[in-house]
C-alpha cells in the first residue's frame, strides 16, 4: 500500500480530477484498486474529492462521487453484516 502525504492540496489523482472537473478520469480512477481509500482520503484542507468537486461547482461530478462513496459504504456494511453469519451447507444461519 502506498503512503499519501496529507500536506498536499491534491494528494491523489482523484483529488486533482475532482478539482478540474475531469469526470471521465474520475470514472476510470474509481475502477482501480484502493479507489475507495482515495475517495475517503482528505487533503490538507480536510476535503474529500467530492468536497473539492462541490467547491469548484462541478455538480455532476460531485453527485457522481457522492453516490460512489455511498455505494462503497453500503458494500462495506454488507460485507461486515455477512461476516457475522455462519455457513451450514447451502444456507446462512445466525
Amino acid at each position: 500500500m502506498c503512503t499519501v502525504d496529507k500536506d498536499f492540496e491534491l494528494p491523489t489523482l482523484i483529488h486533482f480530477a475532482a478539482k478540474f472537473g475531469f469526470k471521465e478520469l474520475c470514472a476510470k480512477l474509481i475502477d482501480l484498486p484502493d479507489a475507495s481509500y482515495a475517495g475517503k482520503f482528505s487533503n490538507r484542507y480536510r476535503q474529500l474529492p467530492k468536497d473539492i468537486a462541490k467547491v469548484h461547482r462541478h455538480w455532476e461530478l460531485w453527485r457522481f462521487l457522492e453516490s460512489f462513496l455511498e455505494m462503497v459504504g453500503s458494500a462495506a456494511h454488507f460485507v461486515l453484516k455477512c461476516s457475522n453469519f455462519r455457513y451450514r451447507g447451502d444456507s446462512m444461519v445466525d
